[in-house]
């Protein structure tokens, strides 16, 4: 967020996050604007680079609401940020990505959890792949290890875990 204004640090909200690149060793006034958006004040911004370095993922939020949108920027070129998912219409997390496949854990008419492939070269909401499809108990999280999936599960107050 901007630095607040002389005397009012303390005393106003922080509206329009930014997202910068800081480079170990250097000063904060040095830090590269990486993405902004100027027209949405109640915006937050997570962000983290995938396994493979191909890509920097940007996790989108408003306010406190659990339904987020997901972007993404290619790090090789001067690669524009994609809005991959920016319709807040459900959770998403991101899991991996295969190249340009893309796995997310979601709960998009899957109250209980599901995971996703989404091909960000064919985006559109028609050629995502349930990967995982939801079950009786509520899928918390997937990782990939070793070349496979694994998702955890509560059930009746415990958590279970499934390759």
């Amino acid at each position: 967020y901007d630095a607040p204004k002389e005397g009012d640090a303390l005393e106003q909200a922080n509206y329009f996050h930014k997202l910068y690149y800081h480079k170990l060793g250097t000063t904060q006034d040095q830090d590269q604007l990486v993405y902004e958006r100027k027209d949405k004040k109640r915006w937050g911004f997570d962000n983290y680079v995938t396994d493979d370095g191909r890509f920097l993922m940007i996790r989108v939020w408003e306010g406190t609401s659990q339904k987020n949108g997901v972007f993404f920027q290619p790090l090789k070129g001067k690669g524009e940020v994609v809005e991959l998912l920016a319709q807040f219409d459900a959770e998403y997390d991101f899991v991996t990505n295969k190249g340009p496949v893309m796995y997310f854990r979601t709960d998009l008419e899957a109250p209980r959890g599901k995971m996703i492939a989404i091909d960000t070269r064919k985006p559109e909401r028609e050629n995502w792949k349930t990967m995982i499809p939801e079950a009786p108990e509520t899928l918390r999280s997937v990782s990939y290890v070793g070349g496979k999936f694994v998702g955890k599960y509560h059930k009746d107050a415990h958590s279970q875990i499934r390759a």
